[in-house]
């Protein structure tokens, strides 16, 4: 595409993101960045700082970053894409809270849970008024809020949180999908972690069921899930 578009049409550009992003999944994390500073570059000179696929190359570059714990220019690269949704789709866009939940991500692993907090507040409230409260990113706003709520200390809530998603994909995916066992072990690790073993068992007696059903006996995700088990059985 370099040879018969040239190296700054949109196609080589995509073509430059989807490498990028293919060299990120393998590790190669410098090849990987190398690739979407370029994309960014390229976009905003073509088609501007606003562009929808420039507030991409952003966020792809932003969390790239912060795999690699550049966390400063992860920050300040989730904040321009956010700007930059919030000003041409608005601040309910999906696109728009993807951003909001990226930003919020970020604060999390830099350890700015109050910050964090409020972020995931704003996805979950609009994304509950725009979506529904069923919908798979509501879904994954509660349980990105639990998490939070459960770092800041406040584990009554994250244990409420943390239930609403889980019958909020019960409901939608059924008992053993993997999202719904996923949710299922949040449940019980919190429950573990505030000293509610016998709950505890239960749930995790019910995730390891499932992930031996749907997953098999020797599946990674099945032995975790057998493991925490083990350790709720030891603490009985």
């Amino acid at each position: 595409r370099e040879r018969t578009l040239g190296p700054e049409h949109p196609h080589t550009l995509a073509s430059c993101n989807n490498v990028a992003n293919l060299m990120q999944a393998m590790g190669q994390y410098e090849d990987a960045e190398a690739l979407h500073r370029r994309a960014l570059k390229a976009r905003e000179e073509t088609v501007g700082p606003s562009h929808a696929s420039t507030l991409a190359s952003l966020t792809n570059l932003a969390n790239l970053l912060r795999l690699q714990g550049q966390y400063s220019e992860a920050e300040v690269l989730q904040l321009r894409a956010l700007a930059g949704k919030e000003a041409t789709l608005g601040p309910k866009h999906p696109d728009t809270l993807v951003s909001v939940n990226n930003l919020a991500n970020l604060m999390d692993v830099m350890e700015r849970h109050t910050e964090a907090e409020a972020l995931h507040r704003r996805a979950l409230e609009a994304r509950e008024s725009t979506l529904g409260p069923t919908h798979r990113d509501t879904l994954a706003s509660l349980n990105n809020l639990a998490d939070v709520m459960q770092k800041l200390g406040k584990p009554e809530e994250a244990e409420e949180l943390h239930r609403r998603a889980l019958r909020g994909k019960e409901e939608t995916l059924g008992e053993n999908h993997p999202s719904t066992l996923s949710s299922l072990n949040n449940l019980a690790n919190l429950l573990f972690a505030s000293g509610n073993f016998e709950q505890a068992e239960q749930m995790h007696r019910k995730a390891l069921a499932g992930k031996s059903k749907v997953l098999g006996n020797n599946h990674p995700e099945t032995l975790a899930s057998r493991g925490n088990l083990a350790q709720t059985l030891a603490a009985l």
